[in-house]
């Protein structure tokens, strides 16, 4: 997983991005997931934006597709953002988060390119 994680790292270097990492961990803040992993390519990203933004659109999710996270997933997936959401079933892991986030980002990415 490391290797993978560098290797997304240089590809992101090539395109001359940097993203900024956000974990969010708690029943609290992300109830009633585990864990979810923003990365995000947008200057103007700060902490408590992209929490007010991931609330946001666990809000809009109704409670019947809280079991399928793909709805979220569409929801928090989009041209600077990268998700990686961890179901309450699992156990939440940063790196695993990390890599995720970033690969589907960089496949956004790539995809507007085209």
């Amino acid at each position: 997983m490391k290797n993978l994680e560098e290797k997304l790292d240089k590809d992101f270097e090539k395109l001359r991005i940097k993203p900024r990492i956000f974990h969010f961990v708690g029943d609290n803040l992300v109830f009633p997931y585990a864990g979810i992993t923003i990365v995000s390519t947008a200057k103007y990203s700060d902490y408590k934006r992209v929490l007010k933004y991931v609330n946001r659109a666990i809000d809009q999710t109704s409670f019947s597709e809280y079991h399928n996270t793909g709805f979220l997933k569409l929801r928090l997936n989009d041209s600077t953002w990268g998700a990686a959401i961890c179901d309450k079933r699992d156990v939440f892991n940063r790196r695993l988060g990390r890599v995720i986030a970033k690969g589907r980002l960089l496949k956004r990415l790539r995809e507007e390119v085209k």
